[in-house]
């Protein structure tokens, strides 16, 4: 117990964490900045994946699928993550939904799309996500450069 105690601590440090990052970013729009894409306007390199999301999802081709479609092979790599996320992990299934609900929450997100373009922004936005959490398992793990190199940012610097 005293294990899910201390997890459920971090990931409210770590949204807290990406509030603060995200915080002056909302803006509530009437356009959405990626419209609903529908079945009949999927590209044939769209088209495998979105069949694959129609059978799992409760959002239809809504929610993260939406944008992940302007990408297709990074949408396909992502369904396949996001399905080990959601239902494989060694977290309980509680605490799991758990920290979903609070990322969902804490994270908004805002700009890009018209300087980047539609796919460039979902695989900018992907690439910085994934590489956030590429940099919290090496915090958490203590992991270090390998013996005799200099660390790369020094100590105390921001």
């Amino acid at each position: 117990m005293t294990r899910a105690i201390s997890a459920t601590l971090a990931l409210l440090i770590a949204a807290g964490l990406g509030a603060v990052m995200a915080e002056g970013t909302h803006v509530m729009n009437k356009e959405p900045r990626f419209p609903q894409l529908t079945m009949g306007q999927l590209t044939d390199a769209q088209k495998p994946l979105a069949e694959e999301i129609m059978k799992v999802s409760s959002v239809g081709l809504g929610g993260p699928y939406n944008p992940l479609l302007r990408s297709p092979v990074l949408g396909q790599r992502m369904f396949d993550l996001l399905h080990y996320l959601r239902w494989e992990t060694s977290v309980p299934l509680k605490l799991n939904e758990f920290a979903i609900l609070i990322i969902g929450r804490q994270w908004r997100s805002q700009r890009a799309k018209k300087l980047l373009g539609e796919q460039q922004v979902v695989d900018l936005t992907t690439v910085a996500g994934t590489y956030i959490s590429i940099a919290t398992l090496l915090a958490m793990s203590e992991e270090s450069v390998p013996p005799g190199r200099e660390l790369p940012f020094k100590l105390g610097e921001p």
